[in-house]
């Protein structure tokens, strides 16, 4: 759940709800284990979560008000938590690359009008362990930087 809070006078002015999902879940709601923020300005008030519960969640951050724009869960996507997100320079933030315990990493093309996740899985792939952390590199390059729970960081080519 995403809330906006008023620093200044330290309360709740806002939070996302959504009765269709599990996040009005009162006990074990999903974890939150990482958040990524694009990088492009007119995206900017978006932020994805890698939740627990095998699934990234884009919301939309307004002055008032915090709206989840999509869920982002699918048979050809996670199994287990989604440990890291980020959004594709490479691309200008139209993909979201997501890579979790199950160490699976899915590139999804979250900008794309589909009638479900399963349409806004670009690539699916076995990375083979846990990662913990995906990176991408500015430019032509569509490369996605992994490191996951040995020493060293792997680079694959999302196209």
């Amino acid at each position: 759940q995403m809330c906006i809070r008023d620093r200044a006078k330290l309360r709740l002015t806002s939070q996302s709800d959504d009765p269709r999902t599990s996040e009005t879940q009162v006990f074990n709601p999903p974890m939150v284990h990482a958040l990524a923020v694009p990088n492009t300005k007119s995206l900017a008030n978006h932020v994805a979560c890698a939740r627990g519960d095998a699934s990234v969640a884009v919301y939309e951050i307004c002055k008032d008000a915090v709206r989840r724009r999509l869920l982002l869960k699918s048979s050809k996507g996670h199994s287990s938590s989604v440990g890291h997100c980020c959004f594709a320079e490479y691309s200008a933030d139209r993909h979201l690359i997501s890579g979790g315990n199950d160490g699976r990493l899915v590139v999804w093309n979250w900008l794309q009008d589909a009638e479900g996740a399963e349409d806004l899985v670009s690539w699916s792939g076995s990375h083979g362990s846990k990662v913990n952390w995906t990176a991408t590199l500015p430019g032509s390059s569509e490369n996605v930087l992994v490191a996951d729970t040995s020493n060293k960081v792997s680079v694959y080519t999302a196209s």
